[in-house]
Formats: structure tokens, sequence, C-alpha cells
């Protein structure tokens, strides 16, 4: 495994998503090359800086509610559809 081959794999490698013998091939990579292994570690540095900075908002039902609506609006969508042209309506059960 090459240092260029590395650098390219070192994002999948940190998630921990490439394949077991891949993943094993890139450690021993980094266990013989310094630079390599800075290069992974400052980037390993970086993402956990990044993800504990930033924080995730569910939005509110009142906003997912509004978007809706101005999407119906926007895309002048509707709602309920009407009964199509032949269609039979019956009021079985009601009285």
């Amino acid at each position: 495994m090459t240092c260029g081959d590395v650098k390219s794999l070192a994002g999948n490698y940190l998630d921990e998503e490439l394949p077991e013998e891949l993943q094993t091939r890139v450690q021993r990579h980094l266990l013989k090359c310094p630079g390599c292994a800075h290069e992974v570690s400052s980037q390993s540095m970086a993402i956990t800086a990044l993800r504990s900075a930033c924080t995730v908002s569910t939005p509110g039902e009142e906003f997912i509610q509004s978007a809706l609506s101005r999407l119906t609006l926007e895309l002048d969508l509707v709602s309920k559809l009407p009964p199509a042209p032949g269609q039979l309506v019956l009021g079985i059960g009601r009285e």
C-alpha cells in the first residue's frame, strides 16, 4: 500500500467504512510510515473537533408544518384530491 492509497482512504479508514482486510493494510502502513500516521492523526483530531463543535437539532413540529404548508402553496399541490369522474360514492353505514 502506498502513501497515496492511504491518503485517499484516510476518511473511510477513520470512519471504519473499509473492509476488514483493507482496514488492516492501512493500519500496517501507518505503523511503518510516520508521515501518513501524522496525516491520519491530524484528520482524526479535526474530525473530533468538528463533531464536538456541531450540534444536531431536530426541527420542531411547528417548523415542519409551516414548511409543508409553504411547499404545498409554492408547488400548487392539492392536499385532498377531488373524487375521480365517474366515481360512485356510497354512504353505506351512515345514518
